[in-house]
């Protein structure tokens, strides 16, 4: 009574093909097999019936529930990256539309104006012969 390691379903399906049917057949999944390769090997493997006997099964439906666990978790990743794309659409077309906003000032608002401000100085007097000693606009008692 040998006992053969299988590590995939061809495997598996190899050992069956040239057993001789005189002895019984023992098969053990090697622990090192593939999320994917479980699944597959789970699929063919039958607990009723069949030609063999499989001593390790507890690898296979520890394997396959693993594997069904990474499947939700990329689905789930892969529905949050779809999510973050269609955010990062939005948010560009915000920009591009606070841009265009911008750029549409006009041409007496040149990009990168900046204002000068003139202290002490009465706008209302402004061309009107006023001498140098105008009295300061800002309040005396500015509010803290």
């Amino acid at each position: 009574m040998a006992t053969r390691e299988v590590s995939s379903a061809q495997e598996l399906r190899r050992v069956i093909w040239k057993w001789d049917h005189v002895k019984e057949l023992r098969i053990k999944i090697n622990p090192n097999i593939s999320l994917d390769e479980a699944h597959e090997l789970w699929s063919a493997v039958s607990t009723v019936s069949g030609y063999a006997r499989l001593y390790n099964l507890h690898i296979l439906v520890a394997k396959d529930d693993a594997r069904t666990l990474v499947l939700q978790k990329i689905h789930h990743l892969q529905k949050w990256a779809q999510d973050v794309e269609r955010q990062l659409g939005v948010l560009q077309a915000r920009i591009d539309a606070l841009d265009e906003m911008l750029l549409g000032a006009g041409p007496t608002l040149p990009r990168g104006y900046q204002p000068i401000f003139y202290l002490g100085m009465a706008v209302g007097r402004v061309g009107h012969g006023q001498s140098d000693s105008m009295p300061d606009p800002r309040p005396t008692n500015p509010r803290p």
